[in-house]
C-alpha cells in the first residue's frame, strides 16, 4: 500500500541532494558582514579592481551553511501546509523541493532591512563628519569620529575607510569604494567634490556633507512612502493566494470525497499543478514590483 510514496521520495531526496551540491559548488570565496557584501581580494594602489569588485557582488552568493538551513527549515514548513490541505504524503514530499526558494527571498528581504539600516546610520554619520572637517579636522579625523558615533554594520566600513586614508589612499577612491559597498549613491558627489578640489577648485565640504545628508533623508523618506504605498498591494496578494489553498484544505476537511478527484485523478492533479504554479507566479510578480 505504500508503494505510491517510494518514487515521489526517492525523487524528493534526489533533488535536494542536487540542489546542496550545486550550491556548494557554485559558492564563492566572500566573507559577509552583518550579511552584506565585503571584498576579501587583494586590494590594488591605484583601486582599478573597482570593476572586478562589480563582477564579484552580482555573483554574490548565500553562504552553504545557510542556505542548507533555510532549505531545510522552509521545506519542512511547506511540506506540512502542503499536507494539511492535500492530506497526500507523496505530495507533501514532492513540494519539500519549495525550500529551495526560501532562502533567497530571505536574504533579499534581509539585504533590504540592513540596507535602510545603513541609510539611517549615514544620515547621522553625515553630520558628524561635516562638523569635524568644519573645526578643522582632517578627512581621516572625520571618518574616524563617524565611525565612533555610529553603529554596525556602517561603523566597519567608516572604520575601514579611515584605515585607507591613513595609509595614503587617495580619498576620492575611497569614498567611490564606499559607494560602491553600501549602495549610496550619493558618495559619487563626494568623490567628484575631492577629485575638484585636489585640482585646485574651492569646494565646501562640509556644506557638501550637510547637503549628502539632506539627500540620504530623502531616499529614507521616498522608501517609506513607497512601502507603505504598496503594502497593500503586497497584503493583498498574499492574502488572495492563502485563500485559495485555505478553501481547499477547509473543504477537504469538511467534504473529503468532494475535493478528492483533485488529488485523486490525473485530471485533478494536472489542474491543481497549474494553478498553484499560476498563483504562486502571480504571488512572486507582485512582490517584484512592489520592491522599492
Amino acid at each position: 500500500m505504500y508503494y505510491e510514496y517510494i518514487l515521489p521520495s526517492i525523487l524528493t531526496v534526489g533533488i535536494t541532494i542536487l540542489i546542496i551540491s550545486l550550491k556548494l559548488i557554485l559558492r564563492r570565496d566572500i566573507d559577509y558582514d552583518k550579511f552584506m557584501y565585503k571584498d576579501i581580494g587583494k586590494v590594488n594602489d591605484d583601486y582599478s579592481y573597482r570593476k572586478e569588485m562589480e563582477k564579484i557582488k552580482s555573483k554574490i552568493k548565500i553562504p552553504a551553511q545557510v542556505f542548507i538551513l533555510l532549505f531545510i527549515l522552509g521545506g519542512i514548513v511547506i511540506s506540512f501546509i502542503t499536507y494539511i490541505i492535500t492530506g497526500k504524503l507523496w505530495i507533501s514530499l514532492i513540494a519539500f523541493a519549495g525550500g529551495f526558494f526560501v532562502p533567497d527571498i530571505w536574504y533579499k528581504n534581509e539585504q533590504d532591512r540592513v540596507h535602510m539600516k545603513i541609510l539611517l546610520l549615514m544620515e547621522q554619520a553625515a553630520e558628524s563628519i561635516a562638523e569635524v572637517i568644519n573645526s578643522g579636522g582632517s578627512n581621516v579625523e572625520s571618518l574616524s569620529k563617524a565611525a565612533e558615533r555610529t553603529k554596525s554594520p556602517l561603523k566597519e566600513y567608516l572604520t575601514e575607510a579611515a584605515l585607507k586614508l591613513q595609509v595614503g589612499v587617495n580619498i576620492s577612491e575611497v569614498y567611490l569604494e564606499l559607494m560602491e559597498k553600501i549602495e549610496i549613491d550619493s558618495f559619487l558627489t563626494v568623490a567628484i567634490a575631492y577629485k575638484m578640489q585636489e585640482q585646485g577648485t574651492a569646494v565646501n565640504i562640509p556644506e557638501l556633507f550637510r547637503e549628502f545628508r539632506e539627500s540620504i533623508r530623502e531616499e529614507v523618506k521616498y522608501k517609506k512612502d513607497v512601502s507603505a504605498a504598496t503594502t497593500e498591494s503586497k497584503i493583498s496578494g498574499i492574502v488572495v493566494a492563502l485563500m485559495a489553498f485555505g478553501t481547499i484544505g477547509m473543504i477537504r476537511f469538511q467534504s473529503p470525497e468532494f475535493i478528492e478527484p483533485l488529488f485523486n485523478t490525473h485530471l485533478g492533479l494536472i489542474i491543481f499543478t497549474i494553478s498553484s504554479i499560476s498563483i504562486l507566479v502571480g504571488l512572486k510578480w507582485i512582490q517584484a514590483i512592489t520592491r522599492v
